[in-house]
């Protein structure tokens, strides 16, 4: 949305929105990548949390754990059979722990399980697959800790060097830099996580490159998108489906503001053609100062040709009188659009 020259600038690969996300953040008792708690020990020095699949994660909690002198505690077993998709299991003197994000690569089918769990099983003492998701436990970054055979395992998409599978949804998020540029996030949503991406090009097509990933839980504890889930709804025997968003916890007091309500938005519309046109007066109040942040939230459909579209705002703590007119003079143009819309696709009228 590069109209009214408004300097947008993509955001640092380190950054979402205005806050730093630092490749390793190292405590006394916790290691992060990223925004993923990798291990965090407790006074006795045991694990109480634990998370991550990739080569980076397993490096962390060997190095974390060789730090403390504690690597003689514990067994790592680690597996890459293909590039950027991996794989830790933790085995300690009473249990066998399988990070969430680990567990969610490995078992989302059987025969994904059988190709990860191929040269580990005889390590780990068992015979098939049934026997160690009995005798084992899923635990993630928040200490929660499950046994395996009890828990469902989300999608986790394959991670390639340039490119992955189609998202769940898109968000967008503009903030405002110290220099006054308008910084910009795309950020991918698969299930229950987020790959904060940069679109590049290659040769003659674009291409999402990830950035780093982490679970849409964290962005919602940084402030940076408001609490919600996502849901898939069924729309008609025809349409097929739609991911819509869903808010929970979500009030005055956290300052972000729903303009929308799922505008439709056909590809080459002049539904889509107004969207981007109320997204280009947003980020003029958000140049003005008004806002903290802008998000636009892409709904993908079943259709390819058929997108669905929000708009949030989170105002800023010491926001003017003036941004309640401005927002309802954007709330009234949506409504405009949503009338358009309901005249065009369902009476077929000009």
């Amino acid at each position: 949305m590069e109209k009214e020259n408004l300097p947008i600038l993509w955001n640092s690969r380190f950054y979402i929105g205005n806050v730093k996300i630092p490749l390793k953040t190292q405590t006394n008792n916790t290691v992060f990548h990223y925004s993923t708690k990798v291990a965090e020990l407790n006074q006795e020095n045991k694990i109480v949390a634990l998370d991550g699949f990739s080569l980076t994660d397993y490096s962390y909690l060997d190095l974390f754990l060789r730090e403390k002198r504690l690597r003689n505690d514990f067994e790592i077993y680690f597996r890459r059979p293909k590039y950027g998709n991996s794989a830790f299991i933790l085995k300690t003197k009473d249990e066998i722990l399988i990070p969430e994000m680990s567990f969610d690569n490995m078992f989302y089918d059987y025969d994904t399980a059988n190709f990860y769990l191929k040269p580990l099983k005889n390590n780990l003492g068992f015979k098939d697959i049934d026997s160690l998701l009995n005798n084992s436990y899923v635990i993630n970054q928040y200490g929660y800790k499950e046994l395996a055979k009890n828990v469902k395992p989300s999608y986790f998409p394959y991670l390639r060097e340039l490119t992955y599978d189609k998202p769940d949804m898109t968000l967008i998020l503009y903030s405002l830099d110290d220099n006054l540029n308008i910084t910009k996030n795309v950020i991918d949503i698969y299930n229950k996580y987020y790959f904060d991406i940069t679109i590049v090009k290659r040769w003659y097509e674009k291409i999402r490159a990830l950035n780093f990933m982490g679970y849409v839980f964290d962005l919602t504890k940084l402030d940076v998108i408001p609490f919600m889930e996502f849901v898939k709804y069924k729309t008609d025997a025809w349409r097929g489906f739609y991911q819509n968003v869903d808010i929970t916890s979500f009030n005055e007091k956290s300052g972000w503001i729903k303009l929308s309500n799922s505008e439709w938005a056909g590809a080459y519309s002049e539904s889509e053609e107004l969207l981007k046109d109320v997204e280009n007066e947003l980020l003029k109040l958000l140049y003005y100062g008004l806002f903290e942040y802008v998000l636009t939230i892409i709904s993908y459909s079943s259709n390819i040709f058929v997108n669905y579209i929000d708009f949030y705002v989170k105002q800023k703590s010491n926001a003017t009188n003036i941004a309640p007119y401005y927002i309802k003079n954007i709330i009234n143009k949506i409504q405009k659009i949503e009338i358009r819309e309901i005249i065009e696709n369902i009476f077929h009228l000009k």
